[in-house]
């Protein structure tokens, strides 16, 4: 039976993208600027890019495509996914960048195995996620909560490796702004961390999936309260 949403909840989850272009090509904004205005990230800005800054991106596991917005940001596309995700110029040249898009499928994958659907980001808290059960309420909840929640429903599944390579990667892009990383650790811990819609996948028998299915359910029910 499906069970309508609570719209009550204030304030409304932040998307982590925004559409730009003719095309309305998805770019994925890091944690600070998702409260700017949109129209914003739609304008180019017109100076020159240095090479030195596509040997820095390129070396960081990125390409730079343009610049946006003003002097002090820049668009990359990563190498791993493909999507694009704004950054500052300064961010790029003096630490590693971080992939919003990898970031938010990590998010939505460890959501998704404590049985919890991710609606988007607390506008005002970086920490904090928007998520709906089950049962249609809506919650805030920090997302170190929700990963340690994940850890319980996995540990008797055979899933403990994906999770904890899919929370290592939340948690280094959540310090790559102040801790820079080496291109291939990030790159290893990408390819290493579950697709988000292929956490049920990894379940090999239909009584695993039962038994995952009610401690889910017995999570969310911790986390709604």
């Amino acid at each position: 039976m499906a069970h309508p949403a609570h719209t009550s909840l204030k304030p409304a989850p932040v998307r982590p993208d925004v559409h730009i272009g003719a095309s309305r090509t998805k770019l994925y904004l890091p944690r600070g600027p998702r409260n700017h205005a949109k129209e914003s990230w739609t304008r180019d800005y017109p100076g020159p890019i240095k090479a030195e800054w596509n040997t820095i991106a390129r070396s960081k596991g990125f390409d730079l495509v343009r610049r946006i917005r003003d002097k002090s940001h820049v668009v990359l596309r990563c190498h791993m996914c493909g999507a694009l995700t704004a950054q500052k110029l300064y961010t790029l040249r003096t630490a590693q960048p971080a992939c919003a898009d990898c970031r938010h499928r990590t998010i939505v994958a460890i959501a998704q195995k404590a049985g919890l659907e991710f609606q988007g980001y607390d506008p005002e808290f970086h920490k904090i996620g928007i998520y709906r059960g089950p049962c249609g309420h809506t919650v805030r909840r920090q997302f170190g909560q929700i990963e340690r929640i994940a850890n319980d429903v996995v540990a008797q599944s055979g899933e403990e490796d994906s999770l904890r390579e899919s929370s290592a990667l939340v948690q280094h892009h959540a310090n790559a702004l102040s801790h820079p990383l080496s291109h291939d650790e990030l790159v290893r811990l990408q390819r290493r961390a579950p697709p988000a819609g292929g956490a049920l996948g990894l379940v090999r028998s239909r009584h695993c999936l039962a038994r995952r299915k009610d401690r889910q359910a017995g999570a969310a029910r911790d986390v709604l309260g």
